[in-house]
């Protein structure tokens, strides 16, 4: 099956709908959380208690603002 065939089937099969796929049947990513992972993680304090201390933990101050 070529690409196109196969994106169209796999599309189907997700249920996604045809405004995900471009004219160029290349799936379109879309975001679909907030940045602010605070608002996002209900463990989110356990979750960034782990990371104290180490090269990430400045990661769990970062809210991407587009």
């Amino acid at each position: 099956m070529e690409r196109s065939g196969t994106l169209t089937a796999l599309s189907k099969f997700l249920n996604f709908g045809p405004a995900l796929l471009n004219h160029n049947s290349e799936l379109i990513p879309r975001k679909q959380t907030l940045d602010d992972l605070s608002l996002m993680l209900l463990n989110f304090q356990e979750v960034r208690g782990r990371y104290a201390g180490t090269t990430y933990e400045a990661m769990f101050d970062e809210v991407l603002v587009s």
